[in-house]
C-alpha cells in the first residue's frame, strides 16, 4: 500500500512540474501488478503529430502519429496505452497496466508538433523501478478472504433477480465476412428494453431500444458492420453479427440488457480472440503468398498499400489508366519483387500480394490497407516467417499454412470504416 501511495505521489508531482517546464525528470517506485501512468505533457500550443515513448535498453516502446497508435513493443503485449488519444493539453502521458519486474528502465517522452521544427522534442524522462510485491500476512489474507466472502454473499442476495452469464470465447481467422457475438436468454423481455453491445473500451458497437436499432449512437468504428435478430424479443436471440473483421477487432465485448428504468436484466461478455494469418515458406522458394481476401466490387478510387514492420512500403496499388501498380512509391528493397495476385483486385476483392525471392531477411509483419481518400476501408495484417534452406519440391514455389496460434503483436487502428 506504501508503494501505491509512493507511486500516485510521484505521478502526481511530476504531472504538476511537467507544466512549468518542457523537460522534466522523474523517478517512479512501484510493486508489481500496479496500473502506473507515466507522466508527459506538451507545453506547447499546437497539433501533435508524432509522439514516440522510448525505452534505453529497448528502443521505441510506443509510436502515436497520424492519430493513432500505430507500433508498440511486443514485449508489453497490450499493457500499454495513452492517457488520452486526443491528447487535450498536451498530455502524452503513458498508461502502463499491470506493471511486471521487466518494466524497469529509462522511459523517455518525444514529440514533434505540425509546423514546428520537424525534429523531436525531448519532454520527460521517467526512471522507472518495479519492485517485487510485498508478502501479505497470513492473518490479513485470512481476514481478506473473509471480508470477500462476506461482501460476495450480499451481491449475490442483492441482484439474485439479475442473470449473469460467465465469459465466453469466440475465436475467428482475420479475414473472416463476420462472426457471431453469442448472446441469448430464455426469459420474456418487455416490448421497451434497451440492448446494448459495448466493447472493453466502453464504446458502443450496437443499440437496440422500443424495437429499433440505432446507429446514430454507435462508435464510427462499428457503424454499417454490425447486425442483430430483427425477432429479438420473441426469440430472445441478443446475438450480435460484427462484419469485416480485422486482427483489431480483438476485444472483450459485452452484451447488457436493460429495463426501461435503467436497471440491468442481463449482462453477459464475449471474448472475441481475432487470429492473424501466419505464412510459412523456406528460403530459395520463388515467391510466397501473403493471403487477403475481402468483399468484392470495393470503389474503383480505392488505394491499396502493403507496408512491412518498419513502415517502408511493400507494394502500392491504385486502378489508372496505364498501370495500376505504383512502383515508384515502393521501397528499394522491394522494387521488381512484388506483384498482386489478380488483374482487377478491387473488382474480385483478392488483395494478395506475392512476394518473390524471400529470405530469412523478409520475415515479419506485413500490413495490407485499404484506403478512399483519407478514410480506411480495409486492413489486414499477415505474420511471414522465412526458414533457412530450400523446399524439397520444386514444383511448389509456396508453402502457406493459416494458423490460430498467433496474435497480431501490432497496435489498433484509430479509425476504420466500412
Amino acid at each position: 500500500m506504501d508503494s501505491l501511495l509512493t507511486a500516485s505521489l510521484w505521478a502526481l508531482l511530476s504531472a504538476v512540474f511537467l507544466q512549468f517546464v518542457s523537460t522534466a525528470q522523474v523517478n517512479i517506485t512501484a510493486e508489481a501488478g500496479q496500473d502506473l501512468i507515466l507522466p508527459c505533457r506538451d507545453s506547447d500550443k499546437g497539433t501533435i503529430v508524432l509522439l514516440e515513448w522510448t525505452r534505453t535498453d529497448l528502443g521505441l516502446v510506443l509510436r502515436f502519429r497520424d492519430e493513432q497508435i500505430d507500433k508498440l513493443h511486443e514485449s508489453f503485449g497490450n499493457r500499454l496505452d495513452l492517457q488520452d488519444t486526443h491528447m487535450k493539453d498536451g498530455d502524452v502521458s503513458l498508461v502502463l497496466k499491470d506493471a511486471m519486474i521487466g518494466d524497469t528502465g529509462k522511459y523517455e517522452c518525444q514529440t514533434v508538433q505540425r509546423g514546428r521544427n520537424p525534429e523531436k522534442k525531448l519532454l520527460s524522462t521517467i526512471n522507472l523501478y518495479v519492485a517485487p510485491p510485498e508478502p501479505f500476512p497470513s492473518w490479513a489474507t485470512a481476514l481478506l478472504v473473509l471480508v470477500l466472502v462476506l461482501v460476495a454473499a450480499g451481491l449475490l442476495y442483492h441482484f439474485r433477480h439479475c442473470f449473469m452469464s460467465v465469459q465466453q470465447v469466440v475465436e475467428v481467422n482475420s479475414g473472416e465476412e463476420s462472426v457471431l457475438l453469442p448472446c441469448r436468454t430464455t426469459v420474456t423481455l418487455p416490448g421497451d428494453v434497451r440492448v446494448e453491445w459495448r466493447d472493453r473500451k466502453n464504446r458502443r458497437v450496437h443499440v437496440y431500444v422500443n424495437g429499433s436499432d440505432h446507429p446514430e449512437e454507435l462508435d464510427k468504428r462499428y457503424r454499417n458492420r454490425t447486425k442483430m435478430n430483427e425477432d429479438l424479443l420473441r426469440t430472445g436471440d441478443l446475438s450480435l453479427t460484427l462484419k469485416h473483421l480485422t486482427d483489431r477487432d480483438t476485444d472483450i465485448y459485452t452484451c447488457s440488457i436493460f429495463s426501461r428504468d435503467g436497471n440491468i436484466l442481463m449482462k453477459k461478455q464475449i471474448d472475441l480472440q481475432v487470429k492473424v494469418h501466419q505464412v510459412e515458406v523456406k528460403e530459395g522458394a520463388e515467391s510466397v503468398r501473403l493471403p487477403f481476401r475481402t468483399t468484392p466490387e470495393l470503389p474503383e478510387g480505392a488505394r491499396v498499400v502493403w507496408m512491412d514492420k518498419e513502415d517502408r512500403k511493400v507494394h502500392v496499388y491504385k486502378k489508372g489508366e496505364n498501370s495500376s501498380d505504383q512502383p515508384e512509391e515502393q521501397d528499394q528493397f522491394y522494387l521488381n519483387r512484388t506483384k498482386m495476385m489478380n488483374e482487377d483486385p478491387l473488382r474480385t476483392g483478392d488483395l494478395s500480394l506475392t512476394l518473390m525471392r524471400p529470405t530469412e531477411e523478409d520475415s515479419g509483419v506485413y500490413f495490407c490497407r485499404v484506403w478512399m481518400d483519407s478514410r480506411l476501408m480495409r486492413r489486414k495484417t499477415v505474420y511471414l516467417t522465412v526458414k533457412a534452406g530450400r523446399d524439397q519440391d520444386q514444383n511448389q514455389p509456396e508453402d502457406i499454412r493459416t494458423r490460430t496460434s498467433f496474435t497480431d503483436p501490432t497496435p489498433l487502428m484509430a479509425d476504420e470504416s466500412v
